[in-house]
C-alpha cells in the first residue's frame, strides 16, 4: 500500500475516535459532577442548613447550622433568642455560636453569667447537628432543573390546579355553614371578653408595673451542707428591693458563708438570679440561685406574701415610706480602704430599720483579714443597728472603711 493512502487511513481512525470521545463527554462529566457532590457525604454531614431549637433561661432559643459542600460546619446562627434577658443571654448567644463556629464543635466552654442560655445554644447546635447525619430536615441551595425535572414540575402544577379548583368549590360550602357556627360564637366570645376586661382592669388597679407584687418572699434549696434559705424583698413599684441570706449555717465558713452574702449583693444589683456563681463555692451559689428564683416566682403571683406585707404595700404605693429612723430603700456609699475603696449597699426596710448591709466591692482589701473582715463586721452592723460597732482585730482600717461607708449611706438616709 503507498504511504498517501496509509496516511488517509490514519486520519479517518482519528477522527473517529474524536467523535465517540465528543459523544461521551456529557455522560462523563455528569458522572464525575455526582461524584464531587456526594464526596461531602462521605465524612458524615450532608451539605445544607438545618434549623433546631432547645429550652433556654426564658422559652426557645433556636440556631441555624449550615454544613458545606465539604462536610465541615460553614456557618451557626442564632434565628431567635428573644426569651432570653437582655444584655445577658441575648448576648451570649452569638457570642457562643460565634466561638462553636471557629472550634467547628459544640464542646466550648459556656459564656460566664449565662450558663442556662449557653446549654440551649449547645444542645440546639447538637440537634441540628444530629439532622445533618441524614440530610433530614435541610433547606439545601436550589440546583438547576432538568428538562425532565421541568415537565413533571408542569404535570404536577397542572393537577394542582384542578385539585385546587374542587377544593375551592369545597370550600366555598363550608364557608358559608362555618360563618353562621362563627356569628353564634362571636357573640357568646363577646360577652366573655367584656367579663375578662373588667376583671383585668380591677386586677390592674392593684398590681405593680414592675411585674412583681410587693411584699417579703422566703424560698430555701439544698446546699453543701443542708439547706440555704433565703427572703427577697419587693417594693412598692415591683421592684426587687432587698435579698437576705437569713440561713446558711450548715455552709462551710469561710467559703459558703462567706460567699452567699456576696451573691445576695450581686443578685440584687443585676436585679436577677440569673449572675456568675462565687469561685470555690459552686454548690452554696446554686443554692441561693435557686432559692431567690424560687421566691422571685412566688413574687410573680403574691401567693406567699404575709397579709401584712400586702397591707402595707398598698397602703404606701402611692408614697414614700419612712416609718422608723430612715427612709425605705437601698442605699450605696463607700470610703478608703487598706487597698482602695470598699463599696457598700444599705438597705432600709419599710419601718425604717437596717434591714441588710451588702459588701458590694472589696476587692482592693487583703484575702482572709480585710476581706474577712468586712463580711463579719457587716454583720455585726445589722445586729446592733448602729455603723458605732467594734473593729475587728487586725484589719482596723478595711472596719473603718466599713463602717465610715456604711455611715454615709445612713445619712442619705435619714429622715
Amino acid at each position: 500500500m503507498k504511504s498517501k493512502e496509509k496516511g488517509f487511513i490514519s486520519l479517518g481512525v482519528m477522527v473517529g475516535i474524536s467523535a465517540v470521545l465528543i459523544a461521551g463527554s456529557d455522560s462523563v462529566y455528569q458522572a464525575l459532577s455526582s461524584i464531587g457532590k456526594n464526596a461531602a457525604q462521605i465524612g458524615g454531614l450532608v451539605p445544607g442548613t438545618y434549623e433546631a431549637g432547645a429550652q433556654g433561661f426564658g422559652g426557645e432559643v433556636k440556631a441555624a447550622v449550615t454544613i458545606g459542600d465539604d462536610g465541615a460546619i460553614a456557618d451557626i446562627q442564632i434565628t431567635d433568642c428573644s426569651t432570653e434577658t437582655d444584655g445577658i443571654g441575648q448576648k451570649a448567644a452569638p457570642e457562643l455560636a460565634a466561638a462553636m463556629l471557629e472550634a467547628g464543635s459544640v464542646e466550648v466552654d459556656s459564656v460566664a453569667g449565662a450558663s442556662i442560655t449557653s446549654d440551649a445554644v449547645k444542645e440546639a447546635v447538637t440537634i441540628a447537628l444530629e439532622m445533618a447525619k441524614t440530610g433530614e430536615g435541610s433547606a439545601p441551595a436550589a440546583e438547576a432543573v432538568t428538562e425532565t425535572e421541568a415537565d413533571a414540575a408542569k404535570t404536577e402544577t397542572e393537577e394542582t390546579e384542578a385539585a385546587s379548583k374542587e377544593e375551592t368549590e369545597a370550600a366555598e360550602a363550608e364557608e358559608t355553614e362555618t360563618k353562621k357556627t362563627e356569628t353564634e360564637a362571636a357573640e357568646t366570645e363577646t360577652a366573655e371578653t367584656e367579663a375578662a376586661e373588667t376583671e383585668a382592669a380591677e386586677i390592674a388597679e392593684i398590681e405593680p408595673t414592675g411585674g412583681y407584687l410587693a411584699g417579703t418572699y422566703e424560698a430555701h434549696a439544698e446546699g453543701f451542707g443542708g439547706d440555704v434559705k433565703v427572703a427577697v424583698v419587693i417594693g412598692d413599684a415591683g421592684e426587687l428591693q432587698a435579698v437576705q441570706i437569713v440561713d446558711y449555717s450548715s455552709e462551710t465558713p469561710d467559703v459558703g458563708q462567706a460567699a452567699a452574702p456576696k451573691l445576695a449583693a450581686e443578685i440584687l444589683k443585676a436585679q436577677s438570679a440569673e449572675v456568675d456563681g462565687v469561685s470555690g463555692a459552686t454548690i452554696t451559689s446554686d443554692a441561693v440561685k435557686k432559692a431567690v428564683s424560687d421566691a422571685l416566682a412566688q413574687a410573680m403571683s403574691g401567693e406567699a406574701a404575709s397579709e401584712k406585707d400586702t397591707e402595707e404595700a398598698a397602703d404606701n404605693a402611692k408614697k414614700t415610706a419612712s416609718v422608723g429612723e430612715y427612709k425605705a430603700g437601698t442605699y450605696e456609699a463607700s470610703a478608703d480602704g487598706f487597698g482602695g475603696k470598699v463599696k457598700i449597699a444599705v438597705t432600709i426596710d419599710k419601718k425604717g430599720k437596717i434591714e441588710s448591709v451588702q459588701v458590694l466591692d472589696y476587692s482592693s482589701e487583703t484575702p482572709d483579714v480585710g476581706q474577712k473582715a468586712a463580711l463579719q463586721l457587716a454583720g455585726e452592723i445589722v445586729k446592733t443597728q448602729s455603723a458605732e460597732v467594734d473593729d475587728i482585730s487586725g484589719a482596723t482600717m478595711t472596719s473603718t472603711a466599713i463602717k465610715k461607708a456604711v455611715e454615709e449611706a445612713l445619712k442619705e438616709a435619714g429622715a
